[in-house]
């Protein structure tokens, strides 16, 4: 089997937000850690039923192929996360 890794800075300005989705994943399962670097003022909340971590409402672990998550429109303020993905190739069936 096969690891992957990526990471992104995702910065969210004012009146953006994410709809509910899944993330689309070639590799097999797909974790995510979600750090959120700068809060919004207001709005900008993450919404994942299936948190597997969660730390003052700032760090999230989830796993973004199997659990709906969005974030809510930023109204005041801006919102930067740093966001780490893992994933684990999964063997091909022959």
């Amino acid at each position: 089997m096969k690891y992957g890794f990526d990471c992104y800075l995702f910065y969210y300005p004012k009146n953006s937000f994410i709809p509910k989705h899944k993330d689309p994943s070639k590799f097999g399962a797909q974790y995510r850690f979600n750090i959120e670097m700068i809060k919004a003022k207001k709005g900008g909340k993450f919404i994942c039923k299936n948190i597997i971590f969660n730390l003052l409402d700032r760090i999230y672990l989830f796993r973004a192929d199997a659990s709906y998550h969005k974030v809510t429109r930023i109204e005041e303020g801006v919102r930067i996360v740093l966001s780490f993905g893992f994933f684990k190739k999964q063997k091909s069936v022959q």
